[in-house]
């Protein structure tokens, strides 16, 4: 598997230790479902994580790929939708990663403060582009987890995390990102042996 892209926003961008608290909730993850072909619509289902075992729905409307995802609770065993076209996975180096701090702040957590970023985050594929809004605390570090190419060629789904949930120690929380190009991409790079690791990208 290739190393996941990390882009470095600040200077200094290791990540502190985290203080002691009781962990009730957890990182996020995404799985994606796929493309109804009928709707064409892409699903997503995300466990938000912690106890309360919540998941959701994300769909994302690929005749208007700029608009925002409609989000709705999910049952735990819900399952897939039958007739879905699935994904294929791009190499992590097809989708460029970048972006710049918007703010930065100091935020109340427990007993002490830490480091509060607001990012605009810029990907492109192809033609493509898309921005992204992320807030991150202690670390103005971005990762994207991972690419996928949606069937059709025109359009990418972008993964990518930050450092979040402080009150319980720090979580990396993920967000999806769909990129979509005027036309098809032709004969798109599939996922294959492990590239060398990029460094990370420091914005001054």
């Amino acid at each position: 598997m290739p190393k996941p892209t990390i882009l470095c926003l600040a200077l200094l961008c290791a990540a502190l230790p985290a203080p002691a608290s009781a962990t009730v909730g957890g990182p996020n993850s995404f799985e994606v479902w796929g493309v109804d072909p009928k709707a064409s619509k892409l699903l997503l289902r995300e466990s938000v994580g912690g106890e309360s075992g919540e998941f959701r729905l994300w769909s994302f409307d690929l005749k208007a790929p700029k608009a925002a995802p409609v989000l709705t609770p999910l049952e735990a065993n819900g399952k897939a939708p039958a007739g879905l076209e699935k994904p294929t996975s791009l190499a992590t180096n097809e989708v460029k990663l970048a972006g710049s701090i918007a703010a930065q702040s100091l935020a109340p957590v427990q007993d002490s403060l830490i480091q509060r970023f607001d990012l605009k985050v810029e990907l492109s594929w192809s033609t493509a582009r898309a921005t992204a809004g992320l807030v991150a605390y202690r670390t103005a570090t971005v990762q994207m987890v991972g690419t996928f190419l949606l069937p059709g060629g025109r359009c990418a789904l972008a993964l990518i995390s930050s450092m979040g949930k402080p009150e319980e120690g720090g979580y990396a929380l993920q967000v999806p990102v769909l990129l979509c190009a005027d036309k098809p991409v032709l004969a798109p790079s599939r996922e294959g042996p492990a590239a060398p690791p990029r460094r990370p990208t420091r914005v001054p």
